[in-house]
């Protein structure tokens, strides 16, 4: 299962979400693109990264305009985790 948590400034994912053999599991790649969407607009607010198979982490300068931004990433990342609850958890911590 793939554990993402978040909270204002931080998004971090670990572990494999076991849907499919690796290079064909649609979860995985789901939450890779979820953070690479993440970094892509986030820019040069973006202050320290780590985007490693099984353990990712994304840090910013929390904003309002970052902020927003990420939270539409969130919001994939809530979906994503409503439609395969078996193979990935997410939380917001306020």
């Amino acid at each position: 299962m793939i554990e993402v948590e978040s909270r204002y400034g931080v998004v971090t994912a670990r572990g494999h979400a076991g849907y499919a053999p690796k290079g064909q599991d649609i979860v995985c790649s789901a939450v890779s693109i979820l953070l690479y969407t993440l970094v892509a607009a986030l820019g040069d607010d973006v202050i320290d990264l780590r985007l490693d198979e099984g353990d990712s982490m994304v840090k910013w300068k929390p904003t309002k305009v970052t902020n927003t931004k990420a939270g539409v990433v969130n919001e994939g990342f809530r979906l994503l985790a409503q439609g395969y609850p078996a193979y990935i958890s997410y939380k917001f911590i306020k």
